[in-house]
């Protein structure tokens, strides 16, 4: 990870090492990271030595972010590099991806709100959807200030099928979780579809 570059979010971390402790006999765990850049959770979640395989989709618009997360990854890393422009009209994101459905669907720092319904569609019965973007506010902070990249306080959960259970939801000052990062408006979700 550059200097500059965000360090992988605790919440999103601790809600997959809690999930995963309930998934005991499990011999494979699907995931995709949406809009992952250069892969901060990725590589976390790989160092994190799970005792399970892990099938890890890595999905981003910039190929040379895939690059880079590639290079990062020890040799023979489960992870399988997606260049897709998720906002493509017309799109079926189970599609671009080649999967239809994942045991954990990561998006974090991105937002798309004609997408969130074939985001949710990717979650497998069972699993886990781990969300973590700017809310309205943020403007306030600096980027992102446009509207059309903040999530309002409920939205997410307003918007979830009838068929999740929600974890863990917040909205509000990013300091009241992490000290040490610079002020900002935060929504986080954790949700499980049910089996």
């Amino acid at each position: 990870m550059s200097p500059s570059a965000s360090p992988p979010s605790a919440f999103i971390l601790a809600e997959i090492d809690r999930w995963m402790a309930q998934q005991p006999g499990r011999d494979v765990i699907s995931l995709v990271d949406l809009a992952c850049g250069t892969g901060r959770h990725i590589t976390a979640l790989i160092d994190r030595g799970y005792p399970v395989t892990m099938q890890i989709t890595a999905a981003d618009i910039n190929q040379n972010h895939l690059e880079m997360l590639k290079m990062s990854l020890p040799a023979g890393a489960p992870v399988t590099p997606v260049c897709v422009d998720l906002e493509q009209d017309g799109a079926v994101l189970a599609d671009q991806l080649g999967q239809s459905r994942f045991d954990l669907v990561l998006v974090t720092n991105y937002l798309h709100r004609p997408l969130l319904a074939q985001i949710f569609g990717l979650v497998s019965p069972g699993g886990l959807i781990l969300y973590e973007t700017f809310g309205q506010g943020n403007e306030v902070y600096g980027k992102p200030s446009n509207p059309d990249f903040l999530l309002a306080e409920d939205e997410l959960t307003d918007r979830l099928p009838a068929d999740f259970a929600v974890q863990h939801r917040f909205f509000g000052q990013r300091q009241e979780l992490y000290p040490e990062r610079p002020p900002a408006i935060i929504c986080q979700l954790a949700a499980q579809r049910n089996r």
